[in-house]
């Protein structure tokens, strides 16, 4: 899907590796077709705090610090696109 300011596109792929409903999901995050092996594994974790959820969003191997117009910033970006449509 392109990003609605920019228009561009990210495509990524990955492999599900664990599906807790509904408090935990873990998967790869690598381009579509490259080996899975050594691919980031991205763990995003659900609380139920009652009228609100919090979400613990953590990305292994790959780095990324704020300012980097990459891993980090392309998150966080998704994330406040994602905040434009909850309640």
């Amino acid at each position: 899907m392109p990003h609605a300011r920019t228009a561009c596109t990210y495509p990524t792929g990955g492999v599900y590796r664990e599906v807790v409903e509904p408090e935990r999901l873990v998967f790869t995050w690598a381009d579509p077709g490259d080996p899975q092996d050594g691919a980031p594994v991205v763990t995003v974790t659900l609380e139920d705090l009652g009228e609100r959820t919090r979400m613990v969003f953590h990305v292994d191997g790959i780095g990324g610090l704020p300012g980097d117009e990459s891993v980090y910033d392309g998150w966080d970006s998704a994330f406040g696109e994602l905040v434009e449509h909850l309640p």
